[in-house]
């Protein structure tokens, strides 16, 4: 539930999702737009979808193309140090609920 200081690279932590509906909508897609959203702040993030996606916890998405169990995306245009600084100031709030949407291309 909690990070330290030196991850940069995450954006959420305690995500609540149905793996199932989440591996149904993976299977035959190739490209996804992902939209992470605090408020009214929005950051989107494209990336390549990962069929082998099989995690239960944690949802990854890589600049790289590097492929595990936890990765749902690879080749992403963009990382969480990308994240503008408001919506930075807003994530790292504990008490701070975010909505991740994910579309097909």
């Amino acid at each position: 539930s909690e990070i330290s200081k030196r991850a940069d690279c995450i954006i959420g932590v305690n995500s609540d999702f149905d793996i199932i509906d989440l591996k149904k909508f993976v299977f035959g897609k190739r490209r996804v737009r992902i939209i992470i959203c605090a408020n009214n702040e929005k950051f989107e993030v494209n990336a390549i979808l990962n069929e082998g996606f099989n995690d239960e916890r944690e949802i990854v998405v890589r600049k790289t193309g590097f492929v595990s169990e936890r990765t749902l995306g690879i080749n992403a245009d963009r990382a969480a140090s990308d994240v503008p600084e408001k919506m930075a100031k807003l994530l790292q709030n504990p008490q701070q609920k975010i909505q991740i949407q994910i579309a097909e291309q």
